[in-house]
């Protein structure tokens, strides 16, 4: 009897280390990988630290939209800047009727893209190619590349509700790893202000590095830290022959207004000094907005112009970039 008890205890005494240790590693993974943005996402980063601390304005709902090819007069064709529609709600302000498209639905810009465009339907006037600067290059060589194809654009009509700020949630999802890891990061960050030498090292996904004046820049809690992605760092600015090789494409169009958006990498509109000659040739060559010079200009007059947890804009951002896009599409009418 007396083992049998005494079995029961160390069962018991056991147990409580157990559920002792277990506790705050459970606790860890439901309320530190409650993500939003996709920095500190790919990071393991902690959102207390990184989100954005400023309520952003509302877009109304019904500039939400992408309407059907065959009844826009702007086809806009674009990545995850494009798709959320935010800044081409600016256009349906002014009256304009966008339709926007991905890339991985449209294919790259081949020799009979304008060809291929008609036959959907599209009768408007403009077209926006819009992608990253991290990806430029490769979208420009691949179009030169294609001579052909045999897509048509389907008639597809979208309404997006007004987007609200994003609520963290309690993962479910047993990264329990992933949550610790992102707490020794914020622990890291919050108390040795050097640490962030070391969490790059061993970082395959987000870089963060000290700003100067970042408190009048980002609102987040780490203000003076902004975060980016890592593979922006692999190259350190556009070819200028990619606007040689941008205008091979445009000679391509006879029917439409071709217009470009390039959006900068955040990192070089806050921490990388990159040259600024493919930038000015855009805007010189009537290419699209020089959106580079612009929005470190615009950085320090909107706070969080990026998301400070994201490679994306923040809502501000969008509304800014719509407005820009817009005012350049009315000078490339008056051409």
């Amino acid at each position: 009897m007396n083992n049998r008890n005494s079995y029961i205890k160390k069962s018991c005494y056991l147990f409580s280390i157990l559920f002792l240790i277990s506790t705050p590693i459970v606790w860890l993974s439901l309320t530190e990988v409650n993500y939003v943005g996709d920095l500190t996402r790919i990071g393991k980063l902690s959102e207390k630290d990184f989100s954005s601390k400023i309520m952003q304005p509302t877009i109304k709902k019904h500039n939400f939209i992408s309407h059907p090819i065959n009844q826009a007069d702007v086809l806009v064709i674009g990545d995850s800047f494009s798709i959320s529609l935010e800044w081409q709600s600016i256009m349906l302000e002014n009256g304009l009727k966008p339709a926007t498209y991905h890339w991985d639905l449209t294919g790259p810009v081949c020799k009979n893209f304008e060809e291929m465009v008609a036959l959907s339907g599209f009768t408007g006037k403009h077209i926006i190619f819009e992608v990253v600067e991290l990806g430029v290059e490769n979208k420009v060589a691949e179009s030169l590349k294609c001579q052909h194809t045999k897509k048509t654009l389907p008639q597809i009509s979208t309404h997006k509700k007004a987007i609200s700020e994003p609520i963290p949630v309690i993962n479910t999802s047993g990264q329990f790893a992933a949550g610790i890891q992102t707490k020794i990061n914020s622990l890291l960050l919050n108390h040795h202000h050097t640490s962030w030498q070391l969490l790059n090292k061993r970082s395959k996904s987000a870089y963060i590095f000290p700003i100067n004046n970042g408190c009048n820049l980002f609102s987040h809690n780490l203000c003076n830290f902004g975060l980016f992605y890592h593979q922006d760092y692999k190259k350190s600015s556009v070819r200028i022959e990619t606007l040689q090789e941008i205008r091979k494409i445009n000679a391509r169009f006879s029917k439409y207004q071709v217009s470009w958006l390039v959006i900068p990498n955040k990192s070089s509109v806050y921490q990388r000094n990159i040259p600024l000659d493919f930038w000015e040739g855009i805007e010189i060559g009537m290419i699209g907005p020089n959106l580079l010079s612009n929005f470190m200009m615009t950085k320090t007059t909107i706070k969080d112009l990026y998301l400070p947890n994201d490679t994306h804009l923040s809502t501000s951002g969008y509304l800014h970039l719509g407005q820009l896009m817009y005012a350049f599409l009315k000078m490339k009418s008056a051409e």
